[in-house]
């Protein structure tokens, strides 16, 4: 689950019953594993995320953090964005 460190509201992820639900409606979502080191999956990661309009609120490559905010396509709210990269185990 995601950890906000630098966002607006600095908070772990609140809503356990809500990741439950996503999971089960969308099992088959689960994290990108790519075949290059942490750091240029990173650097590939935070050039996404800009080209994607994403505010980067703070980006820490030695923690694999990348966090943002950005506007949701419905209504227009801002919603924030934890994008954690790390090795795999193993």
């Amino acid at each position: 689950m995601p950890f906000f460190l630098a966002t607006p509201v600095p908070t772990d992820y609140p809503w356990a019953k809500v990741a439950t639900l996503q999971r089960e409606a969308y099992p088959d979502l689960a994290s990108l594993k790519l075949a290059i080191p942490p750091n240029q999956a990173f650097a590939q990661a935070l050039a996404l995320a800009k080209d994607n309009g994403w505010e980067i609120v703070s980006n820490v490559p030695a923690e694999g953090r990348i966090e943002a905010t950005t506007k949701r396509l419905l209504y227009g709210f801002t919603g924030e964005v934890a994008a954690p990269v790390k090795p795999a185990d193993g």
